[in-house]
């Protein structure tokens, strides 16, 4: 038994001149949308996906900081060749069937930008990449642990900052076991704290 197939197996029309002209431009117009779709999906999973990793990385720091960039940066290109693979086929669908209905009417879906840089694809080619050089550079001082604002903690998480109207600045320690109160008199301010 032979594991070969055939045209025969293959689906085919019999007859493709019974298949209208609009019932083709219908099936490539709805084909056109849908790859124009997956591509608008896959660019929301990208913006979700750099979103999540800048936040992790500001969250975490240091040498895991560092990994999860470059594994998402890794993710992202993945996304990103795939959102060029679907605009190729979109492209492709416009030109072989779309352009042979819409040419020979004059009409034009969307006017040629003013410069070239203005093209939507250019656009977003342009933040990607930029995106993707935040996100290496990020990697690159996170690992090298450079000393910045970036991980000096301005404040002391633990306690109370109170700025009052004269520019002075108050802090009290939080203690985990005590209840603390404040109360404003004016520019008075006054702590105080009793063990629960």
């Amino acid at each position: 038994m032979s594991d070969q197939s055939t045209n025969a197996d293959k689906p085919h029309l019999k007859n493709p001149e019974d298949v209208s002209d609009s019932e083709v431009y219908r099936a490539l117009m709805a084909l056109y949308l849908q790859r124009d779709t997956l591509s608008w999906s896959r660019t929301q999973a990208f913006g979700v996906v750099e979103i999540a990793l800048l936040t992790a990385s500001f969250a975490t720091r240091g040498v895991v900081a560092a990994v999860s960039l470059v594994l998402g940066s890794v993710l992202i290109s993945v996304i990103w060749f795939l959102i060029q693979r679907d605009w190729q086929c979109r492209d492709h669908l416009y030109q072989m069937g779309l352009d042979s209905v819409h040419t020979p009417r004059a009409i034009k879906l969307a006017p040629e930008p003013e410069k070239p840089w203005k093209r939507g694809r250019w656009v977003i080619a342009s933040v990607v990449y930029a995106l993707l050089v935040i996100n290496f550079g990020l990697a690159a001082f996170y690992a090298l642990r450079t000393d910045s604002f970036l991980l000096r903690p301005n404040r002391d998480l633990r306690a109370i900052e109170i700025h009052t109207p004269g520019q002075s600045q108050l802090t009290y320690p939080m203690e985990p076991d005590k209840d603390v109160t404040i109360e404003f008199d004016g520019s008075k301010v006054t702590f105080s704290a009793k063990k629960r």
